[in-house]
């Protein structure tokens, strides 16, 4: 609000009153003559007058949820990275064929309540955890505050709601006896197999930044490899953003020796199939790629894995948990949480601290243990 006095009892009223269909602000402006306390009502009066009016043909006191999150969706959610913009698309879709038709007006706490208690019931494709139905009441509570804020609504329905409690989950990982019998098995299986999940238990790197390696970012001098792209799945096929996660996400991860030997060796069976394909092959400068030479799918690991997984009858684990095995083994060996942090590519090494605690936990269980045989003996 904004009432500047320009003249002896006389005052520029500035009246913020909502956000057009474009989200863009607006405002009203007006002379007033008499004390500030009158020019300050005088400003109420005009935001209360305005902001139900059509404003760029949208009649705020008619907008639906639907309309209103795509404005959301269009202005104010462009710093968010690809997975997380497409992870929103799709809890929409959710959210607007349960209530989107619905008017704000007409949105309240008894509805939205509903829509959750449906959340925790479905069971297609699987029953949804808490956490899942915890971000869908973040973003719905992200979208009814802007409407706040632009005047549209008065109060947030959503904060009437309880909070979801977030699980605490911990990460499924492999310990060094498993880890051990994965890479004896790796070793019938085809070279490009051995290579993809050799590098994600090395290097402890996301599904999506293994992806984004191309053989230029491969040293193999100084044995590092050096993380700055992702490749993110979309409806339709794949993309590529040239930022990982975060500016942490950004860095050079050093690799075993056995590692580095098998990426060589794989680039010679690469290169090899690029000449006998010759113009049929697609171009990807990829490390990994499809047999045709265009981008691997994200899915592709996961399917490769879970395969390897089944045919040698070892336990469940998805392709991310190589990741935690990663780090895991790390822990195990004593490397200091900082330095695990940064070859994860975590913002800080709390954020690892708290993924990793029950790792931590079991650790120091055994080192009570042997003390305890130790003493006790």
């Amino acid at each position: 609000m904004s009432v500047k006095l320009i003249d002896k009892n006389k005052y520029m009223i500035e009246a913020f009153i909502g956000y057009n269909n474009k989200g863009k602000k607006i405002r009203q402006y007006k002379t007033f003559k008499g004390t500030e306390r009158q020019a300050k009502n005088k400003e109420n009066e005009m935001i209360q007058k305005y902001k139900n009016q059509v404003l760029n043909d949208i009649d705020y006191t008619k907008i639906t949820f639907e309309e209103l999150s795509k404005i959301y969706m269009e202005k104010h959610v462009k710093h968010l990275s690809p997975t997380t913009y497409i992870g929103y698309e799709k809890m929409l879709e959710v959210i607007n064929e349960d209530f989107g038709k619905r008017k704000l007006a007409n949105l309240n706490p008894l509805v939205l309540e509903d829509f959750y208690n449906k959340l925790r019931k479905k069971r297609v494709p699987k029953k949804l955890t808490e956490n899942t139905i915890l971000h869908y009441y973040v973003l719905i509570g992200a979208i009814l505050n802007k409407a706040k804020r632009w005047k549209i609504i008065s109060d947030n329905p959503n904060e009437a709601i309880d909070r979801p409690i977030k699980e605490k989950k911990e990460s499924k990982y492999y310990n060094v006896e498993k880890t051990k019998k994965l890479l004896e098995v790796l070793e019938n299986e085809p070279l490009k197999y051995q290579v993809l999940i050799r590098l994600a238990i090395d290097s402890g790197a996301r599904v999506g930044e293994i992806l984004g390696l191309e053989w230029e970012d491969i040293n193999f001098d100084m044995g590092y490899i050096n993380i700055n792209k992702v490749v993110y799945a979309i409806k339709g096929g794949i993309k590529e953003k040239d930022k990982p996660k975060n500016n942490s996400s950004i860095r050079p991860v050093t690799l075993m020796e056995k590692t580095l030997d098998l990426l060589k060796e794989f680039k010679k069976q690469q290169d090899f199939l690029k000449n006998q394909l010759g113009t049929k092959w697609l171009g990807c400068k990829k490390v990994f790629t499809s047999e045709e030479g265009s981008y691997m799918h994200t899915c592709t690991p996961r399917h490769i894995l879970g395969n390897i997984i089944d045919k040698y009858d070892l336990p469940k684990i998805n392709f991310h948990s190589l990741r935690h095995t990663s780090a895991s083994l790390q822990i195990a060996l004593g490397v200091p949480m900082k330095v695990i942090s940064k070859r994860l590519g975590h913002s800080s090494s709390n954020t690892t601290d708290i993924i990793y605690s029950h790792v931590s936990i079991a650790l120091q269980n055994e080192v009570t243990n042997k003390m305890e045989q130790l003493l006790n003996s």
